[in-house]
């Protein structure tokens, strides 16, 4: 296998403004390809060592999806369930209509959290989470029972938004296994897989590893350090974000698509998820209708929605090398994890930029990136 072409595109990102790249591919629980590139500040004086921490913001939805269908797979959690079980407030929803408030139709379902199909936005300015924003006693709970109060856009279960569903699966996750989400997630999956870098809390050394944040301009192409230590999906101080607040290595997140991409078990043995729960989580769950909001609204003309990954359903639409069947998601900052169960690969891609100059969906680098290892492997 000759890498060459792929490290050198990788080698050149730093010049379209992404000053850290790193890349870890496994195939069967074996590293076949590992690079990193550049820097982690913007000014070349601090040259990647690969122990950089990065804020991964949506690959979180990865993790806290897993957790939440460990419970499913113990019978402690269905995916049928109403969401009111675990959190009352959302027993009696409302939904915005034509400017009018009136009561939902339908109940709010575990299952609509997974796939993002629960009517919910992602604005976290609204009145009723305001309040929270500097209250240090404010509990991941306490802002997910207020975010009840706020009408959804649509019936649950009717359409699809990218959403704070994650967020809300979270809170689930904390009243159903009794932990808070951090540790629930350590104890179930980081700290089995040996994932010590992967935390909703950083300490103090682990501060000093992170990668600087960069925000990119487009209109003057430069890049602009950004704070990633309080993001604006920290809805309270000590919020516990599963959408999008969890902070990680590329040789840590790894570890987990891994596992995924072989069935469900780890390199060290430990079932993350039985083979059948990951064959659930990577197939559509969309309806014809959902399924349009997403591709329309998202752009992955070709891809599916399944339990919190997409996955690919047809090559055509964007030109796709890889394999039908292949999932997975990225983050707001550019990380991008993919698992191909039929191949037993994965990749897991980091960078630190929001944002990039303007190209087309065919070559933006997570694209690009996964059809030229596919080309390089021969697979499909």
């Amino acid at each position: 296998m000759n890498f060459r072409d792929l490290t050198e595109y990788l080698d050149s990102l730093g010049d379209k403004f992404i000053p850290a790249r790193e890349i870890i591919v496994y195939q069967n629980h074996k590293v076949i390809y590992h690079h990193k590139s550049g820097f982690s500040d913007v000014e070349l004086s601090k040259p990647l060592s690969g122990k950089e921490i990065y804020l991964i913001y949506s690959s979180s939805k990865i993790s806290t999806c897993i957790g939440a269908l460990r419970l499913v797979e113990r019978g402690l959690l269905s995916l049928e369930d109403k969401v009111s079980k675990y959190l009352p407030e959302y027993e009696n929803l409302n939904v915005l209509d034509n400017g009018k408030i009136r009561p939902a139709k339908t109940d709010l379902l575990v299952k609509h959290l997974f796939t993002m199909c629960g009517g919910f936005t992602y604005n976290k300015e609204t009145e009723n989470l305001k309040p929270f924003k500097n209250n240090k006693n404010a509990t991941t709970q306490d802002v997910i029972r207020a975010l009840a109060k706020d009408p959804l856009i649509f019936d649950p279960g009717t359409h699809f938004e990218y959403s704070l569903c994650h967020d809300i699966l979270g809170a689930v996750i904390e009243v159903v296994s009794g932990k808070t989400l951090d540790k629930y997630l350590r104890d179930e999956i980081y700290r089995p897989l040996n994932m010590n870098d992967t935390t909703f809390h950083l300490n103090d050394e682990q501060k000093n590893r992170l990668a600087v944040h960069y925000v990119y301009n487009n209109e003057n192409n430069t890049l602009n350090i950004g704070d990633n230590l309080f993001t604006e999906f920290h809805l309270s101080p000590n919020y516990e974000s599963g959408g999008a607040g969890v902070y990680s290595t590329t040789g840590d997140y790894t570890k987990l698509v891994d596992a995924i991409a072989c069935g469900g078990t780890a390199y060290n043995g430990y079932e993350v998820l039985r083979s059948e729960t990951v064959a659930m989580l990577s197939r559509n769950w969309l309806d014809e209708v959902q399924l349009a909001d997403f591709q329309q609204k998202t752009g992955h003309f070709g891809n599916g929605y399944g339990l919190g990954v997409m996955m690919l359903m047809n090559k055509k639409p964007r030109n796709y090398k890889c394999a039908e069947g292949v999932f997975g998601w990225g983050g707001a900052a550019g990380t991008k994890a993919v698992m191909d169960t039929k191949n037993q690969l994965s990749f897991y891609y980091s960078q630190e930029v929001i944002g990039g100059p303007e190209c087309t969906y065919e070559e933006h680098q997570h694209n690009k990136i996964t059809n030229m290892l596919y080309e390089i492997l021969k697979l499909d």
